[in-house]
């Protein structure tokens, strides 16, 4: 008959760790199972839209209230945005959120990419303020035609407006009948006017512009839309444009002129920047763009 092992007396410490064990057990368990259903939920639950997670990156992180977690379509990355510009430009990463507030109310807003900031004439490296008032007069072209159409004189914010709608942007009505919620107007409240357009002008004094409806390109192309954004040079941007399926307005002025007042209603009467090309309407995109245009009275403006 073997000979049984004497019993040995279990250690103190040996116990008491095995009924810490036993009791934290259930606990650890328990904080698994809420993590793993938290990660289902982040990764599979549809309501889990871009407003939850800034709403939870900025409580989580401490961020201020003005802070913004903005994604893209190239990745992620974090940024600060005011609920509402404050300044003419305030730079990103790949673009810069251009403002304008015309004298007849509300705001201009796009998201200008580096090409159209040079046509802008707004900085590519530094935030931008708004500048003083002035007044532009507009000079006459054709050597002095009198059956040239020219503008009225135009104030410094009317006429960056101008331009930026001559690129395509978004407006908005002021003051807003909607809270922001401390995140930028553009992801929260929709514009009263969307831009669907990419306008592209020459640098040829002779060339009216090339539209292209970028809804219809992004639907039959995808998001990249052939480069059009990243683009190098405005030359580069007219060979995408026609490839996305864009019409010189030289060509169709009044398919330009069409697009053109369906998007933007109450600026109708712009659409002789884009048609009149009889009249050398074409070397607006002169003037747009900065080039031999205005007188500037550089006395400031009294109401």
């Amino acid at each position: 008959m073997a000979k049984q092992k004497p019993h040995q007396k279990k250690t103190y410490p040996y116990v008491l760790l095995k009924y810490v064990a036993l009791l934290l057990s259930p606990l650890i368990f328990g904080i698994a199972i809420i993590y793993f259903q938290k990660y289902l939920t982040y990764n599979h639950d549809p309501s889990n839209d871009i407003s939850a997670r800034i709403s939870r990156n900025r409580t989580d992180r401490g961020w201020r209230r003005s802070a913004i977690r903005k994604e893209v379509a190239v990745g992620r990355f974090e940024t600060v945005l005011s609920p509402l510009p404050t300044k003419r430009s305030t730079i990103f990463k790949y673009d810069a959120r251009v403002a304008c507030w015309p004298s007849t109310g509300g705001i201009w807003i796009k998201h200008a990419s580096p090409v159209e900031l040079d046509f802008l004439k707004v900085s590519r490296r530094n935030d931008t303020e708004k500048p003083s008032e002035r007044t532009y007069y507009w000079a006459r072209p054709g050597n002095g035609d009198p059956d040239i159409y020219v503008p009225p004189p135009i104030q410094e914010e009317d006429f960056f407006c101008l331009k930026l709608r001559m690129l395509g942007a978004d407006f908005w009505d002021l003051p807003l009948h909607e809270e922001l919620h401390d995140q930028p107007i553009e992801y929260t409240i929709s514009p009263r006017y969307k831009n669907h357009l990419g306008i592209y002008w020459s640098t040829d004094n002779h060339a009216l512009p090339s539209m292209v409806n970028l809804t219809e390109a992004f639907l039959k192309y995808g998001p990249g839309l052939k480069g059009y954004n990243i683009v190098e040079s405005y030359a580069e941007r007219e060979n995408i444009l026609q490839e996305l399926g864009g019409i010189h307005c030289a060509r169709q002025p009044q398919t330009c002129s069409s697009m053109w007042c369906s998007q933007y209603p109450d600026n109708c009467d712009e659409k002789i920047l884009l048609e009149d090309y009889n009249h050398e309407a074409g070397r607006w995109s002169r003037y747009l763009s900065g080039k031999e245009f205005l007188y500037i009275n550089t006395s400031p403006v009294t109401s």
